[in-house]
């Protein structure tokens, strides 16, 4: 991470003022349970929504490899629009990074989707494994999506 540093930090303050429009306090617990923020860091900053950002903007940067990973997964179920815009962001200034963390973050969701095709016990599965094997990163999101909304929907 240290070579991205700098990167991480660029894309935290481009996307300062979305930080301050969400409730942190989950992404900050979320982050201490993943060993980013320590017990003490939590404590002090809890329900201060502008040192919560201040402090992501600092700390992030320089916590390590999985540190920007773990918060785009911190904020990636309560805002995938969010996670998407800032990965973009880092697309467009390191492509090679971006795709780094564009697969891991698709890599959770994979597992979940494989892990469901291995409870069936019908031929379709074998299309979709193809399905999403020949599905590009930018559309992977949105196929799996779709399947989700299938799963859910009782079919």
């Amino acid at each position: 991470m240290a070579g991205y540093a700098l990167l991480v930090w660029e894309v935290l303050v481009e996307y300062t003022e979305a930080l301050l429009l969400i409730h942190l306090d989950d992404v900050l617990l979320d982050l201490r349970r993943k060993g980013v923020v320590w017990d003490d860091e939590f404590i002090e900053m809890v329900g201060e929504r502008t040192r919560i950002v201040r402090f992501l903007q600092e700390m992030i940067p320089i916590r390590g490899d999985n540190a920007f990973i773990a918060l785009l997964e911190c904020l990636k179920r309560e805002h995938p629009t969010l996670v998407q815009a800032m990965v973009t962001s880092v697309k467009e200034r390191d492509r090679a990074y971006g795709m780094t963390l564009r697969t891991s973050l698709n890599e959770d969701d994979r597992q979940r989707l494989l892990d469901m095709i291995g409870s069936m016990n019908n031929d379709w599965p074998q299309y979709l494994l193809l399905e999403i094997g020949n599905t590009d990163e930018e559309r992977l999101p949105s196929l799996l999506d779709e399947i989700a909304f299938f799963f859910e929907d009782g079919r």
